[in-house]
């Protein structure tokens, strides 16, 4: 949906499905270790923790995962934010490639 989101110049909501896929694919490698969490904040230290900080992943994702959590926050609850096309596209293949990434993980 990001990506429609992002073809139909609805920025806001592009960030909004980009942060959330990144955000569901956490928990659900956390989950996959026997950890849940309740606030959005405890899901992505523990992203960090987990998976960024002993090199499971690559720092370049927790940074992908940082920026999308403050863009989706201030776009939901910031009035009149508008958001760099440009960004968003990189963005998108970011998480992408965060989602691959995932898939070659055994846990």
């Amino acid at each position: 949906s990001a990506v429609s989101e992002l073809n139909a110049g609805r920025l806001t909501f592009a960030v909004n499905r980009l942060y959330y896929a990144v955000f569901y694919s956490a928990t659900a490698l956390l989950y996959a270790k026997g950890k849940s969490y309740v606030k959005h904040s405890a899901v992505r230290a523990a992203f960090h923790r987990d998976f960024v900080q002993t090199g499971v992943l690559d720092k370049a994702f927790g940074k992908l995962y940082d920026e999308l959590f403050q863009a989706r926050h201030q776009g939901d609850y910031t009035p009149l934010t508008e958001f760099d096309k440009g960004i968003i596209s990189k963005q998108l293949g970011d998480v992408v490639k965060l989602q691959a990434k995932l898939k070659t993980l055994s846990l």
